[in-house]
């Protein structure tokens, strides 16, 4: 498949470019299944990357931060969520100036309907075999760690690990 973008002459740097290609190419088919998914829920991308997001992240500021928008347009969205009984905001024990996302038990209901969802039929990788998921699951990890790990600012709340304790 020739790619969209310019081929560089050097053979390395073309199958570096494909390879490209081939990445952003899988990320959009994961991006629409992602929003796909929300929609079926009754959710903005926005409204279920935060859902998705909870109770890891609790802070409204963490949150903004994280999913890359201003803590402003965070406040509607919550207001949403909230008015759907899936959240409520809560002053913090530890600074009462902050309040903290807190999901509900309905919104804990609803946040793992949304995940299972999520990955129930994985658009491409529900197909792979086990030992070919396998080996995509060795190399991206491989590559993530050949260029430095995953940033500390990663957007994408589903691989946050559910023991975290950050706000």
């Amino acid at each position: 498949m020739p790619t969209r973008i310019p081929t560089p002459k050097d053979p390395t740097a073309a199958r570096a470019a494909e390879v490209i290609e081939l990445l952003y190419d899988y990320v959009g088919v994961l991006t629409r299944h992602f929003c796909t998914v929300a929609d079926s829920h009754g959710f903005t991308p926005v409204q279920a990357k935060v859902l998705l997001m909870l109770p890891n992240f609790r802070s409204t500021r963490l949150i903004s931060s994280t999913i890359g928008c201003d803590p402003s347009n965070l406040t509607g969205v919550v207001q949403r969520l909230g008015s759907r009984g899936l959240i409520t905001r809560q002053p913090d024990p530890a600074d009462r100036r902050i309040k903290l996302v807190v999901l509900t038990t309905e919104g804990e209901r609803v946040r793992q309907l949304l995940e299972m969802s999520l990955f129930a039929a994985v658009p491409g990788l529900s197909s792979l075999r086990k030992p070919d998921a396998d080996a995509l699951h060795t190399t991206l990890e491989l590559l993530l760690q050949a260029a430095g790990g995953r940033p500390a600012d990663a957007t994408c709340p589903i691989h946050q690990p559910r023991t975290s304790t950050r706000r």
